[in-house]
């Protein structure tokens, strides 16, 4: 019970941005309690790839200086081949791919489904193009990111705002959600009459500020005459910091969306459909913040799911789309409840401290693979491809600089 596993590939760096690093597995034998104790087995069978690719791999990475020598071999024995093709532009490489995967198709051997294309985030214009104009049909996966899906966007927009009611931009983002709807023309009314609400304020907090000014010079004056005499004034101290404490509570608290949106009744510029959606959004947005309290994190995302429509929508459709935006949605659920499990202190207001530092590297989670139903190359980013195999695969803008990064 005292055993400790740890798995994992020094050939290998897909999970950098995360924080792994090949020190990790170069210098376990050397951490305290480990010194001297540490048994190390090599996986080398591969179930899943031929000796030709495997070869291919393993020089790409021999002459590397931090990493432990092994030596992979084939499980089962493939015909598996490997052929490079150089191309001056990408452009003429993605010509190539298409031109390929044709002949593949001709050959009446393979599916499109078969066929995976493997590029650098956010780089599939190139091999796009080039597939459209062949009418080839393909199916884009992990373009932006799992965080930048839509659904994603508005899920994480509608925690953003439970947790914090005064973030206007998640604001925005929900009230125009499809399940509230509210068109740009309202916001805009929402809007003009929060910056009216924000001028009386400011007015009032300067004219309170002249009076306040007054008050303190008279009293430090007074401070000065007392001081002579030997003779302190503690309360003076205490009113003045009372006085800045409250003028500080009074600019941070200027309002903002919400408070338009808590007091869209007395906006006549808006319908009185909106009022009502209005309405619904802050007794739904009250009772979020309420469950946030007491909820676990999973249940929490699964109420609110289930409560704003964002799972009803989904099901009602039957498309491939559709079970893509629910599985993103499922797996949002599973990160928190990964988060909770992982975490001793975890509660509402660390996931989303969590969240916050995920959302720097959005652009490298992958969404959530649906498996296929129709017969389309997958055109999909390396972090989407992990865990994957194909029959074949294309790995385009193979060129130094740029794939690997040179960071």
């Amino acid at each position: 019970d005292k055993n400790v596993t740890v798995v994992g590939d020094d050939d290998q760096s897909i999970y950098g941005w995360r924080g792994a690093s090949v020190y990790n597995i170069l210098k376990f034998n050397q951490l305290e309690p480990f010194k001297q104790k540490v048994k190390t087995t090599s996986i080398t069978k591969s179930f899943r790839t031929g000796q030709n690719v495997l070869d291919v791999a393993y020089n790409v990475v021999k002459d590397n200086k931090n990493r432990l020598e092994k030596i992979p071999k084939a499980y089962f024995k493939k015909d598996s081949k490997v052929f490079a093709f150089f191309a001056p532009t990408y452009s003429d490489e993605a010509e190539f791919i298409v031109k390929e995967i044709e002949n593949l198709i001709k050959s009446k051997n393979f599916s499109y489904k078969d066929i995976a294309i493997l590029c650098r985030k956010k780089r599939f214009d190139e091999i796009t193009i080039s597939l459209d104009k062949k009418d080839i049909p393909y199916e884009i996966i992990g373009g932006r990111g799992f965080y930048y899906r839509p659904e994603i966007i508005d899920a994480i927009s509608l925690l953003k705002l439970t947790h914090d009611p005064g973030d206007s931009i998640a604001l925005v983002r929900v009230l125009k959600s499809p399940k509230y709807k509210i068109c740009d023309r309202d916001i805009f009314h929402l809007a003009k009459y929060i910056i009216s609400k924000d001028k009386e304020y400011i007015k009032e907090i300067k004219s309170k500020n002249r009076e306040s000014e007054k008050i303190i010079v008279k009293n430090e004056s007074s401070v000065k005459n007392n001081a002579e005499i030997g003779s302190k004034n503690e309360n003076l101290v205490e009113n003045r910091t009372e006085f800045e404490m409250e003028n500080k509570t009074k600019f941070e608290m200027r309002v903002n969306l919400i408070d338009a949106v808590l007091q869209s009744g007395k906006i006549d510029e808006l319908s009185k459909d909106t009022k009502d959606r209005l309405n619904q959004l802050s007794k739904e947005l009250s009772h979020f913040v309420f469950l946030s309290e007491r909820l676990s994190l999973p249940h929490l995302l699964r109420e609110m799911f289930e409560q704003t429509g964002l799972f009803s929508e989904l099901m009602s459709e039957k498309s491939r789309e559709s079970e893509r935006r629910k599985a993103n949605l499922e797996k949002l659920i599973r990160i928190a409840s990964d988060f909770e499990r992982t975490k001793a202190e975890a509660s509402f207001n660390s996931f989303m401290l969590y969240l916050r530092e995920v959302l720097k590297a959005a652009e490298l989670e992958p969404e959530e693979l649906v498996p296929g139903i129709g017969d389309d190359v997958k055109v999909m980013s390396i972090h989407a491809a992990k865990g994957l195999e194909f029959p074949i695969v294309f790995v385009p803008m193979l060129c130094e600089g740029d794939f690997p990064d040179l960071r």
